[in-house]
């Protein structure tokens, strides 16, 4: 059988319990939500391109991709190698590439949400409710209309959960592959989600699902060797086993960036903190040099040049790595002697955490084209600047932990639903304890769980019962009967 025909066979047992009536439903709403944005005036914003902190020089995207993606630092590669084979492939015509894929990428979370909520047995009219809901809100149209990692992020999170109740039904190492790539290409794309996740998503049905182990083992090496060779490369070149050596200069952004400027001049004079700590972070690498020595040329432009072209910072120069290390140790330094200082500041970002996703700054463009429809989300969802979307996911995140550990589920169910609530905690906890300013974005990325677990809690899903869960036995032990049947009458032909 052809890659292509395995691709097939494989799509269409994950869509198997969605009907395609529901399906074409989907796309409608899908289509209409984005034709009243274009009729309101938004358009895709691909602005950001050459200055964006995240994004390699565009210029090195075009003419040395391979050589600037391998030398990343700053940010894992997988994205910025999107944007260089984009930016090569189409050149002026970029822009409506960047369109067309993320339309496309935005379809497919969409699809993928309402077969998962109907894998876990939500009832078909609650799934295209909630679908609807996550699919139209304005911040899902507007990071669907802006060129960053949100959207990815957030279709990867909603396919790995899919492909994870796939691969605990199927059993297969091809299906466990791809759940674990997906996983993994999350990891190359975003830095929040750090190289031990892929790790963890492995453990749980290592442990659970004791018979399905080779197949999950076998599924999971090429992923997690992928992501391997990436921190064994960074840990030789930049002294970082991660995908990303910002953690020194974000988790600075919460604690000397705040601290009291006297207090912190007085710890650099007595030496508890490096004269690096003095310095605003981040900032050129012009001030900087008044405090350290700048790294000696590497011949390489990505690690080179101070500026983009348009005079934004290139924050993978190389000398950036070697101050987020400085600043790593300054950061334990003030967590020790003034911990009120970062506690005040996780605090803050906890509370942007819930607040609306659309108020991102740089979704600001095409914002104010939804100012009406943003207004009206906001104050239903949104309602007490966060605070009622915060008890919401609080109240999800027990109910999911509750349900994980009953039988009113299938097991493969309550591996999904644990897999949701248990990232879900991950991105809020990590999110809020590393960055100070912008949390509401991280939060959309695992907002489709948090649609997902509501919906299972309060809408009449149809949850297994003891007969529904023998039948399921009796099928998988009935299609084990016939594939020996097929077996052993393959074999007596080949005798005869």
């Amino acid at each position: 059988m052809s890659a292509f025909a395995r691709a097939s066979v494989y799509l269409r047992a994950v869509a198997a319990p969605a009907k395609r009536r529901d399906l074409l439903t989907v796309i409608a709403i899908f289509v209409a939500g984005r034709l009243s944005a274009f009729a309101a005036g938004v358009r895709f914003d691909a602005s950001d391109l050459a200055g964006f902190w995240h994004f390699a020089p565009l210029h090195l995207l075009q003419t040395r991709l391979l050589e600037t993606v391998f030398y990343l630092h700053f940010q894992p590669p997988l994205f910025n190698l999107y944007l260089g084979c984009v930016v090569k492939l189409f050149g002026s015509a970029s822009t409506h590439a960047f369109a067309v894929s993320f339309l496309l990428l935005g379809l497919t979370t969409a699809l993928a949400l309402f077969v998962l909520m109907r894998r876990l047995g939500l009832e078909r009219r609650w799934a295209l409710v909630l679908t609807s809901v996550f699919v139209s809100s304005p911040a899902t149209l507007l990071f669907e209309s802006y060129l960053f990692y949100e959207l990815p992020v957030a279709a990867l999170l909603v396919c790995s959960a899919l492909a994870l109740h796939v691969a605990l039904e199927r059993r297969s190492s091809g299906s466990f592959a791809v759940f674990f790539g997906l996983l993994a290409a999350l990891v190359l794309t975003r830095a929040l989600f750090h190289p031990l996740v892929l790790v963890a998503a492995a453990l749980g049905p290592l442990l659970a699902f004791a018979r399905q182990r080779r197949a999950l083992l076998r599924g999971f090496a090429v992923p997690a060797l992928l992501v391997a060779a990436l921190c064994a490369k960074n840990q030789l070149v930049f002294a970082e086993p991660s995908t990303s050596t910002w953690l020194g200069m974000g988790l600075a952004r919460m604690t000397l960036r705040t601290l009291d400027p006297e207090q912190k001049a007085a710890w650099v004079r007595e030496g508890l903190l490096s004269p690096v700590a003095a310095v605003h972070p981040p900032s050129s690498l012009a001030a900087y040099a008044n405090v350290m020595r700048m790294p000696d040329k590497t011949g390489i432009p990505i690690l080179d040049e101070e500026q983009k072209p348009d005079g934004s910072l290139n924050l993978h120069h190389l000398a950036y790595a070697h101050i987020s290390h400085t600043l790593l140790a300054d950061d334990l330094v003030v967590l020790r002697r003034a911990p009120a200082v970062y506690f005040a500041a996780a605090d803050a970002a906890f509370r942007r955490f819930f607040q609306p996703a659309s108020s991102w700054h740089p979704l600001a463009k095409n914002r104010i084209q939804l100012a009406a429809y943003d207004r009206l989300y906001s104050a239903i969802v949104h309602i007490g600047n966060g605070r009622a979307l915060g008890v919401l996911f609080f109240a999800a995140l027990g109910w999911a932990a509750f349900q994980a550990c009953r039988p009113a589920f299938l097991p493969q169910q309550r591996a999904v639903i644990a897999f949701m609530a248990l990232t879900m905690s991950y991105v809020l906890f990590s999110g809020t304890l590393l960055e100070p300013l912008e949390n509401m974005r991280f939060r959309f990325a695992v907002e489709p769980f948090l649609w997902i677990i509501v919906g299972l809690s309060l809408g009449p899903a149809k949850k297994p019962t003891v007969r529904l869960q023998a039948r399921a036995i009796s099928r998988r032990y009935s299609s084990i009967s016939s594939a020996n049947a097929r077996r052993k009458l393959g074999r007596s032909r080949r005798r005869w």
